[in-house]
């Protein structure tokens, strides 16, 4: 083709039929593109659609938040001190050996 042909195409004509081949970066920098545009267009799609559902939803009314607290508190102390108890006064029975409870039987 001539230039001055080349210069009356399309734009489109342009691009379907290139001077030159595209080498495999450019094909693999095109394709990654095209999968960025593809994927980022879901997502702002998935989150519109979230929107708008949670905007009508609260117009209908049937958007609540219940908010529930719970505390619970413990407190523990300990102390390392120790206190000793006064010796006993006596018992107030007499009280017998061991060798002498064992000789009688049960009297009580």
């Amino acid at each position: 083709m001539l230039d001055a042909e080349r210069r009356n195409d399309s734009f489109f004509s342009a691009l379907t039929h290139p001077t030159r081949r595209l080498t495999n970066l450019e094909k693999v920098l095109g394709g990654l593109g095209i999968v960025l545009l593809l994927l980022a267009s879901t997502f702002i799609g998935l989150f519109a659609g979230a929107e708008h559902a949670l905007k009508k939803e609260k117009q209908n009314g049937g958007y609540h938040t219940v908010t529930q607290i719970i505390s619970a508190t413990h407190t523990a102390t300990h102390s390392g001190s120790s206190t000793t108890a006064p010796a006993p006064t006596g018992s107030p029975h007499k009280v017998r050996s061991a060798v002498e409870a064992s000789d009688e039987p049960y009297s009580r």
